[in-house]
């Protein structure tokens, strides 16, 4: 399985964020994951070779694994967020990709570590795969490389430019990919180990009237950078039926108020198609 974390923009200021997102240097899988140092370098230097044709300066001294991200890959998150477990044991069975990303010019460049699956049996694979399969099951592996070509926020600069001054945000920030209806992964912002916010590290594709919209967004209006509540946006999730439609769903923000409070919420499911920008990943497979 293969994420990406592209984030259509143009403009970005970029501040010291408070907010504390898991990445390599801190986690006990270091040693593992910076193995595939010199491959990563090697591959981000392919790519980048394959797309401008010149050969990236210096990429010994510009490319440190040590600064990537972890993304849990949780298809179930929506469904077990009412179970009485905090946010870290939730995810504690959930797959991980390790992401690293390095802005070049005006292209981002990423690079995905994950395990292999166990096989397959049911499937009929060919020899050159059935080989590739067991090389990396259980093990470490570079799963996809690539690049985007749109102007893009990486996820320092997008967390930078998260305002949490009127929000009670003071614990770990998750990022999470496989979630229903949001095709990219998404930071999730914690209080006592209960998910408050989501910040897409992608466009979220939201349906919705301005009124919908603001009752929805803990953001300032004028911000670059949509911070969703999460009660709200994980209501309107778990009631939108998911629609089989090549590119996927909208979330539908079809609401109607209760004069009492804001927070009544009422779904309508609705699946139109979306983009997912100028994105290229390359997937590794066998050779």
């Amino acid at each position: 399985m293969s994420t990406n974390l592209s984030i259509p923009s143009t403009t970005v200021y970029a501040e010291e964020t408070n907010l504390n997102v898991q990445q390599l240097k801190n986690d006990p899988e270091v040693e593992d994951i910076m193995a595939f140092q010199n491959q990563v370098k090697d591959e981000i230097g392919a790519v980048y070779f394959e797309h401008t044709g010149a050969h990236l300066e210096n990429p010994a001294s510009r490319i440190n694994l040590e600064e990537a991200y972890k993304v849990y890959i949780d298809d179930y998150f929506f469904e077990e967020i009412s179970e009485s477990k905090s946010v870290e044991e939730r995810l504690a069975d959930a797959p991980v990709i390790w992401y690293y990303e390095i802005p070049i010019d005006e292209s981002l460049y990423f690079v995905e570590i994950s395990k292999g699956n166990p096989i397959d049996e049911s499937f009929e694979w060919t020899t050159q795969e059935l080989n590739y399969l067991k090389s990396i099951e259980n093990k470490w592996h570079i799963s996809g490389v690539g690049y985007s070509t749109e102007p893009t926020f990486t996820v320092e600069e997008t967390l930078g430019a998260v305002d949490t001054s009127e929000m009670s945000i003071e614990e770990d920030v998750y990022l999470v990919g496989g979630m229903k209806l949001i095709n990219f992964p998404a930071a999730i912002l914690t209080e006592n180990q209960e998910p408050q916010a989501i910040v897409p590290l992608s466009e979220l594709a939201i349906e919705g009237t301005p009124e919908e919209m603001e009752a929805v967004l803990l953001s300032p209006a004028d911000s670059e950078i949509e911070v969703y509540d999460f009660e709200i946006l994980w209501s309107s999730i778990v009631n939108t039926e998911v629609s089989d439609n090549v590119g996927g769903s909208v979330i539908d923000l079809s609401m109607q108020y209760e004069e009492e409070s804001l927070s009544a919420l009422y779904i309508s499911g609705a699946a139109l198609l979306i983009g997912t920008g100028l994105i290229i990943l390359k997937k590794k497979s066998p050779n």
